[in-house]
């Protein structure tokens, strides 16, 4: 046999060889792995403008990251803290007397002179630690707890008793006795987000007098410079007498939200939880893996996804941009297949945002049958489920 025809029927022995390289399936080395994953149910579709629309309609699952012990405990779902939990009641609150309020007593006094005058006096006492104040005009009364309605009525009483005329004006020239406090927390802190925050440094709180002028929470937090940051969730508490009440930020400054009114002895308290930087992530045979980031204030787009990366897909040869998989959820897996052959056709993909943990799949061989989809799909399914 002439040496050209040896060397071409050993070319065509050795061929089936390469063919079954190139068409090798991915899969796990170990089988027994992904047999219990054999139960996806998966909901395959074309990657279509209409598709790319519902796609975009499904709510963006936005989590959080709060202090915990571990990743898993740190993450937590936005809705989860954003709830409101308001008073029972959100009527002004009247001021109650308290030890170390300073309270003026003026009483009027008519002269008994040929022209009678009329003059004012004007007398101050401190509330005791007893919770009484004492007047010469009054003497000792008990005022703790009371309204200045009510601690009116007393000293009128009083001055009736001993005498006098019962003209005067009761006031609190001193409030001194109840206090609100407010402090700024920041309970999850990522550095990659406080680098792109808009405020580097949060309020440092303080502690506020209560008067007899009903003071709201949202005038309080207007005066202590508290301003709404879109990058994060802001949640207000306000613990009053052993209970906690919750608002997220956003709703105490709506101008549809009633004004909550303070008290004395409220603690009030600003947390910030920071935006959980999800992903997504694209798989190819032949490039290494890409993961995109993917947050509510930075969705990028399926193609974005593709173009990613020092080795782009579309510009590798042995990609089959015939066969884009994206996949998202697991009960059901969506499958969502798009034939980019067409280069008209990745329009499609510049329509749909991304969300966390979707996977996007490329082939470089041939798919011949669902079934052998679902074997590549399999161990992609592992990730999906270990990201959500």
């Amino acid at each position: 046999m002439p040496i050209l025809n040896r060397v071409a029927l050993a070319g065509i022995c050795l061929l089936p060889l390469s063919c079954g390289a190139i068409l090798e399936e991915m899969k796990l080395e170990d089988q027994t792995q992904i047999t219990p994953q054999q139960d996806l149910d998966l909901k395959f579709q074309a990657l279509t403008f209409a598709a790319a629309y519902d796609l975009n309609m499904m709510p963006f699952e936005r989590l959080v990251e709060r202090a915990g012990s571990g990743q898993a405990a740190r993450i937590v779902d936005e809705h989860d803290i954003t709830h409101v939990h308001r008073f029972s009641s959100t009527k002004p609150l009247p001021y109650h007397i308290g030890v170390g309020d300073v309270l003026q007593l003026s009483i009027y006094v008519t002269s008994r002179a040929l022209e009678p005058q009329e003059s004012v006096g004007a007398r101050s006492s401190r509330v005791t630690a007893d919770g009484s104040v004492l007047f010469i005009e009054t003497g000792k009364l008990e005022l703790e707890g009371k309204t200045l309605a009510e601690a009116r009525d007393l000293v009128a009483n009083a001055l009736i008793r001993n005498g006098v005329d019962p003209r005067f004006q009761l006031e609190v020239s001193g409030f001194n006795s109840q206090r609100v406090s407010l402090t700024y927390s920041r309970t999850a802190h990522n550095p990659e987000l406080a680098a792109n925050s808009t405020r580097e440094s949060a309020p440092s709180g303080g502690t506020f007098p209560i008067t007899e002028t009903p003071t709201s929470l949202r005038d309080l937090l207007v005066a202590s410079g508290i301003a709404i940051l879109n990058d994060r969730v802001q949640i207000v508490s306000v613990t009053r007498k052993g209970k906690r009440y919750h608002f997220p930020l956003e709703h105490v400054f709506k101008p549809q939200s009633p004004n909550y009114f303070l008290t004395g002895g409220d603690l009030i308290n600003i947390e910030e939880f920071f935006y959980h930087q999800g992903r997504a992530f694209l798989v190819s045979e032949d490039s290494e893996s890409i993961a995109l980031e993917v947050r509510p204030e930075k969705r990028p787009t399926l193609a974005d996804l593709l173009f990613s990366g020092d080795e782009q897909i579309f510009s590798n040869n042995a990609a089959r941009t015939k066969e884009i998989y994206m996949m998202r959820g697991t009960r059901p897996m969506q499958v969502f297949h798009l034939n980019a052959q067409d280069p008209s056709r990745l329009r499609v993909a510049t329509e749909v945002e991304l969300r966390p943990d979707d996977i996007v799949f490329v082939s470089r061989k041939p798919i011949y049958s669902v079934s052998e989809l679902i074997n590549i799909i399999n161990p992609l399914a592992v990730l999906a489920r270990s990201g959500s």
